[in-house]
């Protein structure tokens, strides 16, 4: 399958402030964006399959196939590969360390909002769920924000070359590159629309 490429990069100047939880997944309060996606925009789980290749298929094949999950985009971000993945309707990701004893670093989900009658914020997109966690080797966690349309990853990684390379990405994937190791890592996935309110959201958010 072709995979859908459409890369964007922004150097972020400011740490975000994220909360970090326990390494199970769960899910929080769906929440309203500024901007919501449009009813006719394409659902995550209408999205074409990636192709994986190479360990990153070794490790992440047999813990999708658990859960029927479809990889629908990988974000490379030095030893960490983020696969983007949908499980009915449902998000999901998988952090993997291809080197590490535990490759697996993180693997979370989040369910499709219900309904948007939960409380606003300014992430566009939405709604969303959240689930939060943290990776198998310490320092690291993620924060998934879940959509029928959108999905974006807050990522950050202690592993991380101290000066951040910029991402490699496969899917239709968007980036917001961190200025620095303890930054984290802002992947966002849906139509390119969504991507580009979704990477001005991050960007305004440091001035």
């Amino acid at each position: 399958m072709t995979a859908i490429r459409a890369t964007q990069f922004i150097v972020v100047g400011t740490a975000l402030s994220l909360a970090s939880v326990a390494c199970s997944a769960s899910s929080g309060e769906a929440t309203h964006p500024t901007r919501s996606a449009s009813p006719q925009a394409t659902t995550l789980n209408s999205l074409p399959q990636v192709d994986l290749t190479g360990k990153i298929s070794d490790i992440a094949t047999p813990v999708l196939s658990q859960t029927d999950g479809h990889a629908i985009a990988q974000t490379r971000s030095g030893p960490d590969y983020l696969v983007a993945y949908t499980t009915g309707h449902a998000c999901g990701l998988l952090a993997i360390r291809p080197d590490n004893p535990q490759p697996v670093q993180i693997n979370i989900t989040a369910h499709w909002p219900k309904n948007a009658s939960a409380e606003p914020d300014n992430l566009p997109g939405g709604p969303y769920l959240i689930a939060t966690a943290t990776s198998a080797t310490p320092g690291g966690f993620a924060s998934l924000h879940c959509g029928t349309h959108s999905e974006v990853i807050e990522y950050s990684s202690r592993a991380a070359a101290p000066k951040p390379e910029t991402p490699s990405t496969l899917g239709p994937v968007s980036v917001v590159k961190p200025a620095t190791a303890r930054e984290p890592l802002i992947v966002s996935i849906g139509s390119a629309d969504t991507r580009r309110d979704v990477i001005t959201h991050y960007q305004s958010a440091q001035r």
